[in-house]
């Protein structure tokens, strides 16, 4: 029997460069993950406010097929008075038909984006998810750091950016690998063996020795991996700066669309108020007989749009925050719908 053991002392950084490279390819794997993670994040945020936004708009709807049921009912009276013409009672009983659609239409949006949730999730369609609803009297979310300081944050944070600097270890390390490859090595060996032959006794042997690897002449091979290796790397540290651009460039886009989607709510919440008082004011001028149904169609309408406007512009303020905070790489904001 023989025992051997041999141990690299000498090699130029070839091992230590393969090690650096194994672990840089971990990293790159890891950080390929979290972006996974965060993406799979954001698509949840995105399917949970649009189903927030349209359980909200679904009771708007409702509130918009109430109030024509009123002017509907104000108008039949005042046309059994003598006070209304039958055209306005039609149009009447045409814009309560057209909320009744709408509504109608609305519910099964809903019962999509449940479904949609529900995949995003990974559950079946058809299960029912039960959410708190949207509040349409909250504040959008607050956000307090300026756009230059996300982007700072985004450098470090963003896991894309992270995977392209990686992916850049990855290759500095290769190129140091090929270089050492084709420079000499110095081991170091030691062997022990028990060997048995007839008409002696047993005994042992011992070994020790040093090996000199010197590559003369590989066919250029090395070389040809050098270089290789080498455009990997300009490659990779291309797409780093590249990924760092862009990065920026998001965060700076998305940071403006959350800033406009809450410096727009203070006139949308102004206009929901006004078209709601319109309507009060307009509504009591028909049943007295100083508006016709014109005026409070006209007036209803407003209302149902200023509605849509104030939900749409909640929802656009969370998504465009989630969409932000994916592109910095963190959790952002204070405020929860």
């Amino acid at each position: 029997p023989n025992l051997t053991l041999s141990y690299t002392l000498w090699d130029f950084g070839l091992r230590v460069a393969k090690v650096d490279a194994a672990r840089a390819q971990e990293w790159v794997a890891g950080f390929t993950q979290n972006q996974s993670i965060q993406g799979v994040a954001f698509s949840v945020a995105q399917a949970y406010y649009q189903l927030l936004g349209n359980q909200s708009l679904l009771l708007a709807d409702e509130k918009t097929v109430a109030e024509n049921r009123k002017n509907l009912e104000a108008a039949e009276v005042l046309h059994r008075a003598g006070q209304a013409t039958i055209g306005a009672l039609y149009q009447a009983r045409a814009a309560m038909a057209q909320a009744q659609s709408t509504l109608a239409a609305q519910r099964q949006t809903v019962r999509s984006s449940e479904g949609l949730l529900a995949s995003t999730l990974n559950l079946g369609p058809q299960t029912m998810l039960r959410i708190a609803p949207l509040k349409l009297g909250q504040k959008p979310p607050q956000l307090h750091s300026a756009a230059e300081t996300l982007m700072h944050a985004a450098l470090t944070a963003n896991p894309a950016l992270q995977q392209a600097r990686a992916q850049v270890a990855v290759t500095q390390a290769n190129v140091r690998s090929a270089e050492a490859s084709g420079l000499p090595s110095l081991g170091v060996s030691s062997s022990y063996g028990y060997a048995f032959q007839n008409g002696y006794l047993p005994g042992d042997t011992w070994t020790v020795g040093f090996t000199l690897t010197v590559p003369l002449f590989t066919g250029f091979n090395t070389h040809y991996q050098i270089r290789q290796t080498q455009a990997l790397r300009d490659q990779a540290q291309s797409n780093l700066a590249a990924s760092r651009s862009s990065t920026e460039a998001t965060v700076w886009q998305d940071f403006h669309n959350f800033q406009g989607a809450v410096a727009a709510y203070p006139g949308a919440q102004s206009g929901l108020e006004n078209a709601r008082k319109a309507l009060e004011v307009v509504q009591a001028q028909y049943r007295v007989g100083q508006a016709t149904i014109q005026d409070v169609l006209l007036a209803e309408s407003t209302l149902a749009q200023a509605r849509y406007t104030l939900i749409q512009n909640l929802v656009n303020s969370y998504v465009a925050l989630a969409q932000l905070s994916q592109a910095v790489g963190m959790p952002l904001g204070e405020n929860t719908p």
